[in-house]
């Protein structure tokens, strides 16, 4: 609105006004960092197998169910403190090689909750194993970001919005990578008539005077799908 320029002085100047455009491209930031964050949540969504609307519980899609398919899981079983937690990782991958087929792959990722994370690390065998790796090293950092555990890389994932977390606390997914194609995403063209028929952008923003000039009306869309093309060898893990 016009009110947001009036007297406002550009960054280093003691005369210029700050610019319209100036006010707009902030604004602009703010819908790329939204959408940013819509696209990750439907991204994780395609590796979950559900899509869920922008409350976090609320399920739009069931994509398993749409296509008739089983969603693969495994137990490490943490909750018991004598659990040989590396055998079961080991089990994990040989459950995603299943999956594959024989497609190649250049790891494992698991993409942790907040309470799975931590119950991993507190583990006793976990905390033994790496109480001998470099002096104990990684018992005295912070591995939130990613350690490697029975040849998977384990990280707590944090992507959320308005406190509703994209992957939640008793949950963690294991996902295979360097799989060719094994996420592929497509976007569709904005109504604009200007964009009819053309290739589809991740991102799209116009905008107009408002009546009497009072103003811009700024719009900014996306208009995403993401599938994951092998469902089964991303695995949904159970304490």
């Amino acid at each position: 609105m016009a009110d947001e320029i009036q007297n406002v002085r550009a960054f280093g100047s003691e005369s210029e006004v700050e610019s319209v455009q100036t006010v707009v491209n902030r604004h602009l930031a703010k819908h790329r960092r939204q959408i940013d964050a819509t696209l990750e949540h439907l991204m994780i969504g395609a590796a979950k197998g559900q899509l869920l609307d922008s409350d976090g519980s609320t399920v739009l899609v069931d994509l398993f169910s749409r296509f008739g398919i089983a969603q693969t899981t495994h137990s490490l079983v943490l909750g018991t403190g004598t659990t040989k937690v590396r055998n079961k990782v080991l089990e994990l991958l040989d459950k995603i090689e299943d999956q594959l087929q024989g497609v190649s792959f250049t790891g494992v990722r698991v993409l942790c909750g907040r309470t799975y994370f931590k119950n991993l690390v507190g583990h006793p065998l976990v905390q033994d194993a790496y109480a001998r790796w470099m002096d104990g090293a990684a018992l005295r950092d912070d591995v939130r970001g990613g350690f490697e555990f029975g040849g998977a890389v384990f990280e707590q994932y944090r992507g959320q919005v308005g406190g509703n977390k994209f992957i939640g606390d008793d949950e963690a997914y294991a996902i295979p990578e360097g799989v060719a194609d094994l996420f592929i995403g497509r976007f569709a063209p904005a109504n604009y008539l200007e964009t009819v028929n053309t290739n589809g952008l991740p991102y799209y923003s116009k905008m107009e005077p408002l009546a009497m000039n009072k103003g811009m009306a700024l719009e900014s869309q996306s208009n995403p799908i993401f599938l994951c093309t092998r469902p089964g060898a991303v695995v949904k893990l159970t304490a």
